[in-house]
């Protein structure tokens, strides 16, 4: 089938990480401070897609989102 070899290269990894990404956005659009827990579990599996993929500036991006999400969440105040 089609779909067969989309986890073949990556392990799926990508998928998880756009899954939570897009999840914890919506999750902070809805003022919920779960969001940014989210949002760095995708970034923790975007660093291991970019590994994977051998992309250091992917590295380093998702190393900086993955701390300004740490950095929001201990500054949320409800």
């Amino acid at each position: 089938m089609w779909y067969q070899h989309l986890f073949d290269q990556y392990y799926g990894i990508d998928y998880v990480a756009a899954l939570c990404a897009i999840v914890g956005m919506f999750y902070i659009g809805n003022k919920n401070r779960a969001g940014f827990v989210l949002y760095m579990l995708a970034t923790s599996f975007g660093i291991v897609f970019a590994i994977l993929a051998k992309s250091p500036p992917l590295v380093v991006t998702n190393t900086i989102i993955f701390s300004m999400n740490l950095r929001n969440f201990l500054k949320w105040k409800k």
